[in-house]
Formats: C-alpha cells, sequence, structure tokens
C-alpha cells in the first residue's frame, strides 16, 4: 500500500460525510457517465456476462465471480480483464480510422482526450498509465510525422513513472508484468510471427500465438516468482479467446453507449455480444475443468535475476532491425 501513499489501515472504521461536490468537476463527470453506462450494461447482460464485459472493457474485475476469476487465472487469461496496450491499442486504431473524415488534427486532439478520459474512468493504473502514454506516443507520432521506436518509448515511459513514484518498481507487480510483457512483444512478437508462418492465420491464430509466446517468455518468470503456479494451457486458451476481445470490447461499447440512449437498442446489440463473451466463458470454464492444468511450485528471485539478465543478453540489438517510420501523407510501416 506505500506505493499509494497509505501506511496505516484501520478496522471497523467511523465515517462522516463533511462536504460533497468539493472535488474536480471534470473527473465528476467522468466517473457519473462510467456509473450510468455500467448500470445500462447490467441491464443488458444478465451475469456473469456483463462482469466480464465490464472487466474487458474498463477493467472492472471486483464484480466477476471468485470461480470464473478462479477459472480464468487457472488457464492463464486473467489478463484480458486487466486494461493495457492491447485495450489502448483497439481504441486509438478505432478513433485514428476517423481521421479521413474529421481530419488528422482533429483525431490526433480527439484521441488524446478519450484515452485521458479512459485512465480516469478506469483507476489509472500501472499498467494502464503505461498503455495510456505509448499509445499518444503512437498517435503523436503517427499525425506528426515522427519515428516512433517501441522500446525507446517503452523506457522512456517507465523512467517517467519511476521518476513520479518509484515505489512502483519494487511493490507495483502490474508495472513490472506490463513492462515485460511489453518488451516481449517488441523484442520477440515479429519474430516469432515470422517462424510461425505454417500457422494459418485464421481467425489471426497465428498473430494470438505469436504475441502470447512472446510476452510469455518475458512475464513468465515474475508470474511464477509471484503467484507460484505455472498454467500448462495457457498459450492455447489465449490463442483461442483473443480473437474474441476487440469484437467484445466493441460491441460492449455499442451497446453500452445506444443503451444510455434506446435501452431496447442496447439490448438488440447485447444479444451478439452475449455470444461473444459466452465463448469465452465456455472456453475458459472446459479447460479450467481439466485436470492438472496448472502446477504449483515457485522460483528464487534469484533466479529472475539470472533468467532476465541471459535473456536480455541474448537480445541484445535486436529491436534496432524493427522502427515504425511514420510520414504526414500515409503513416507507412517500413524496416531499417
Amino acid at each position: 500500500l506505500s506505493r499509494y501513499d497509505t501506511y496505516a489501515v484501520m478496522r471497523f472504521p467511523k465515517i462522516e460525510k463533511i462536504a460533497e461536490n468539493q472535488g474536480n468537476s471534470v473527473k465528476a463527470a467522468l466517473l457519473g457517465l462510467k456509473s450510468r453506462f455500467q448500470r445500462v450494461l447490467s441491464q443488458v447482460l444478465p451475469e456473469p456476462h456483463n462482469a466480464l464485459a465490464q472487466g474487458l472493457i474498463l477493467g472492472a474485475k471486483r464484480s466477476i465471480p471468485e470461480d470464473l476469476k478462479n477459472a480464468m487465472i487457472a488457464v492463464g487469461v486473467s489478463h484480458i480483464i486487466v486494461i493495457s496496450g492491447y485495450n489502448m491499442s483497439i481504441i486509438t486504431e478505432t478513433i485514428l480510422r476517423s481521421r479521413p473524415w474529421v481530419g488528422r488534427r482533429i483525431a490526433l486532439v480527439l484521441s488524446l482526450l478519450i484515452v485521458l478520459g479512459f485512465v480516469i474512468i478506469t483507476g489509472a493504473d500501472a499498467s494502464v498509465v503505461r498503455a495510456a502514454i505509448m499509445a499518444m506516443l503512437v498517435v503523436a507520432a503517427l499525425n506528426l510525422g515522427r519515428i516512433y521506436i517501441s522500446l525507446n518509448a517503452l523506457v522512456f515511459v517507465a523512467a517517467l513513472m519511476i521518476l513520479q513514484n518509484p515505489k512502483i518498481l519494487s511493490f507495483d507487480i502490474g508495472f513490472q508484468l506490463s513492462f515485460m510483457a511489453t518488451a516481449g512483444l517488441i523484442y520477440l512478437g515479429s519474430w516469432f510471427e515470422k517462424r510461425l508462418r505454417f500457422v494459418p492465420n485464421f481467425l489471426e491464430f497465428r498473430k494470438n500465438l505469436a504475441s502470447t509466446l512472446a510476452a510469455q517468455i518475458f512475464a513468465l518468470p515474475l508470474l511464477i516468482f509471484y503467484f507460484e503456479r505455472l498454467s500448462i494451457v495457457s498459450v492455447l486458451v489465449n490463442v483461442l479467446i483473443l480473437w474474441t476481445v476487440p469484437y467484445a470490447m466493441f460491441l460492449a461499447l455499442v451497446a453500452g453507449s445506444l443503451g444510455m440512449i434506446y435501452l431496447p437498442a442496447g439490448k438488440l446489440i447485447g444479444v451478439v455480444l452475449w455470444a461473444a463473451l459466452e465463448i469465452q466463458i465456455r472456453i475458459v470454464e472446459f479447460f479450467a475443468r481439466l485436470p492438472f492444468v496448472e502446477v504449483a511450485f515457485g522460483i528464487p528471485a534469484a533466479a529472475v535475476f539470472i533468467y532476465y539478465a541471459v535473456l536480455f543478453w541474448k537480445l541484445r540489438g535486436r529491436p534496432a532491425k524493427n522502427l515504425l517510420i511514420f510520414t504526414n501523407e500515409n503513416a507507412q510501416r517500413a524496416k531499417i
């Protein structure tokens, strides 16, 4: 709790309300919008689909039933209900597609404002802040004609966040996992995708397999160290589920937004949304019931440090081969 400057806790406190409406009006409006969105979504979807949808789009994990949450942890897909760069990229890409109609500058401002609002609504956890700043850098590079190098951006954001709050480096597991998973995608994402060309990319299976392997190689030692368990089916379940996440997020946003305007329209979209969420739940529950789905064991801190020292030494210089070049005219991806 010290990372939040909390150094004491109190049992059975007595709370007295002394004032109200003293906070930031913009933040209050955003949180009010979030509350209304959640109420509408709960009218559109039954449980546990409603809780899962809110976890996907808002990172709200508390309302997810314990049995489903434990099943997701057991099969290694609990990360889909943690707001990260994956969720943020879906949001920014969707907004940037409006550039031909609204113009580059308006799309840039709109992207930055929505990402900032999204950070406030979801609670500004370390993984959210990291993803948001990197998303803002990508959007700025894309619109201003600058070179964006993912590794440089990751190191810059890490330094910025640690400078603001040094405690997260030691005490925030989400910060550590988020940065390691992102580093894995930067170092090994495209490498795995090239070597998995024999895998059909139906429903983006090849892409999801490559990104899962890349992220797992970098995050796995920390996961074992902190949680003392290893999911045997994690890679397979991620490949089977990840293709549904963008559709579920988009449909949840549409259903909730339309429902705030006209509830029957939101319920109509909710039927398709329910189907996407049902696929996720059924896959998770099926694999979670299998015997020996996870293995319990731990590793010492020294082993974690040695693993990363060897890994980064082996991969030194690799990211320099993959730079993203953006021009004002057509934002092309090139390799140098």
